[in-house]
């Protein structure tokens, strides 16, 4: 499944070390290394219909936007944008600090996330749900359809915050207008009850 799942969106490797230690405590370590060899090999299928010189430089150009071009409905990064200062077309841009720091932050959830596992089924479902929404809140675009994996575990994990969060989140369609321009009050309606 996770195979499956990377060959569909490719940020759903960054739970494979979630995934090899889950099943290392679950059914030990020989089994987890073969289940992700077998992951490996399905999402390499999966990519193999698409192989050509340009889908590895097309890969980088997509990672690149949404890295460093595209900025959607983050509430962590306006946040830390504005409280270092930053004002759109007065002063630098604050992101080569702002996102290393965001990038250390998202993998700090990642590692609890995966270090949290004991083999049950509960904190698996736990552990993918908190480390897709420390993912998606930490990044640059927090766009409803790339929290729908973070609210369909967070409902599996029965996380009364992101089953109010799933509620909310659809009210960034407010923002949507011909020139771009997002109100604050739209990201907090989303954001601050969670």
């Amino acid at each position: 499944l996770l195979g499956l799942a990377v060959s569909a969106k490719l940020t759903a490797v960054l739970l494979a070390p979630l995934f090899l230690v889950y099943l290392s405590r679950r059914v030990g370590v020989a089994r987890a290394l073969g289940a992700t060899a077998l992951a490996l090999v399905i999402a390499v299928a999966g990519f193999w219909p698409f192989a050509s010189p340009m889908l590895v430089p097309h890969l980088r150009e997509s990672l690149a936007l949404f890295s460093s071009t595209f900025s959607f409905n983050a509430p962590i990064y306006y946040g830390l944008r504005a409280a270092m200062g930053y004002a759109q077309g007065l002063t630098p841009g604050v992101d080569p600090v702002l996102m290393p720091a965001l990038g250390a932050a998202t993998l700090a959830c990642l590692a609890i996330a995966t270090l949290a596992q004991d083999g049950t089924r509960e904190r698996l479902v736990g552990g993918i749900a908190f480390a897709l929404l420390g993912v998606a809140l930490l990044s640059r675009v927090v766009h409803p359809w790339y929290v729908v994996p973070v609210l369909a575990f967070g409902v599996a994990a029965r996380s009364p915050s992101i089953l109010l969060a799933s509620l909310l989140v659809p009210l960034s369609y407010l923002r949507y207008d011909p020139i771009g321009h997002e109100e604050p009050w739209v990201i907090a309606a989303q954001f601050v009850p969670v």
